[in-house]
């Protein structure tokens, strides 16, 4: 594979080990913060420990230490069973992953495993008046089919509960099943109530790419291909173009609501690049090209458009840098557009990207002071930046990404 480094130079990167040697400075930082913080409970995920494990091989000893410091946070436990915001499923996945480079961890990532399965397998879900938890990547079933499909030795009936729980809730009247009904304090949650969320993260496209892992596992429910191809036609009809030509989704959905002129946010968790990637795995898994090329379309629209002012919005500390809302999240999608659909519009961007990132390295290392999260922290920045110079891919699965 042939990359643009920051400085425009062309660099072969042939060894799935390898990492750039401008990160390692970064990445060294990042661990180092990692042993002076203890972040709050919902402060924590798979983060610190998959960038530990992607360390190891420059940094032995601080990664060693920076993954003592992560397990140190879950000493009093999880929080709920979710893939993020200090969830079980996340955990697994983080000590999973450590387990790869430290042995001794492999009946901690067992023992974890089988807590979540035995969890889902319960069906603890509502399926009236749902929360975001109900369905969602974040915390729901969604993100713990893409965690448990992480292990190699993932069965059918590791992800059948979950499974089950999305095909109940997609199959209501236009995708009703996956409208909030519970109130919560704070302006997103409350503004999604009686709407149905169309970001990956807590929407409709995160279902999408929960019922195709699991189909891709072998998960053939009387139901499940067609409420695969129907919820990925409805994500289609609720797109529209905006006044940039910019093919777009509103954040949420309810009927006759006017969708915006331009969007505004264009990341991982809302907007195109997120909804289309999902579209095009959904279209892959079903065979169905008509999904997987518009999709192809609806990327390429956003990559000519493409403006960091525009899309990257620094809302919180960091926020514009990370996989969330920011660059990193961005970024990955488009490498892995390029990587696996061979798109030309993706992998310019995917450079423009790497460009912004490294200008920003600086500030990368300030954020970890804050969040070394994965998904709105820097170890999230840092592990995008090793996957696409030809480190490890498999902590990508959490963003339903490969």
């Amino acid at each position: 594979m042939v990359l643009r480094t920051p400085t425009g130079a062309v660099a072969e990167h042939p060894d799935h080990q390898q990492c750039a040697e401008w990160i390692l400075p970064y990445q060294r930082a990042v661990l180092r913060a990692g042993l002076l913080t203890t972040p709050a409970p919902a402060s924590r995920d798979s983060g610190l420990a998959v960038l530990a494990a992607l360390a190891h091989p420059y940094e032995p000893e601080l990664a060693q230490a920076a993954l003592t410091m992560w397990l140190t946070g879950y000493r009093l436990g999880t929080q709920h069973y979710g893939s993020f915001v200090s969830g079980l499923a996340g955990f697994v996945l983080g000590v999973s992953t450590a387990a790869t480079v430290w042995p001794e961890l492999t009946s901690l990532a067992a023992i974890s495993r089988s807590r979540l399965v035995a969890w889902a397998a319960g069906n603890p879900w509502q399926t009236d008046s749902v929360d975001w938890a109900d369905y969602d990547l974040i915390r729901g079933p969604a993100g713990t089919i893409l965690q448990l499909s992480a292990d190699p030795q993932c069965s059918v009936a590791d992800l059948l509960p979950p499974a089950e729980q999305l095909v109940r809730l997609s199959q209501k009247p236009g995708f009703d099943g996956l409208r909030v009904g519970v109130p919560h304090p704070g302006e997103s949650r409350g503004r999604n109530l009686g709407r149905i969320n169309l970001g990956v993260g807590h929407g409709v496209p995160g279902v999408l790419a929960g019922l195709t892992i699991a189909m891709r596992h072998g998960v053939v429910l009387a139901t499940t291909e067609p409420t695969l191809r129907a919820a990925a036609h409805w994500l289609i009809q609720r797109s529209f173009l905006d006044e940039l030509g910019a093919c777009s989704w509103p954040t949420m959905y309810l009927a006759g609501e006017p969708n915006p002129a331009v969007c505004q946010q264009q990341v991982w968790c809302y907007g195109t690049p997120g909804i289309s990637w999902m579209l095009w795995e959904a279209g892959r898994e079903l065979g169905d090209e008509q999904i997987s090329d518009f999709a192809l379309a609806a990327m390429s629209s956003v990559c000519r458009v493409w403006d960091e002012r525009r899309y990257l919005r620094n809302t919180t500390p960091g926020s514009h840098l990370t996989m969330c809302h920011g660059a990193a999240g961005v970024l990955a999608i488009a490498d892995a557009f390029a990587r696996h659909a061979d798109h030309a519009d993706s992998a310019c961007l995917r450079d423009r990207l790497l460009g912004y990132l490294a200008g920003r390295m600086d500030e990368v290392a300030e954020l970890a002071k804050l969040d070394l999260t994965m998904l709105t922290g820097a170890s999230g920045v840092l592990a995008a930046l090793q996957a696409v110079h030809g480190g490890p891919r498999g902590w990508l699965i959490q963003f339903g990404l490969r």
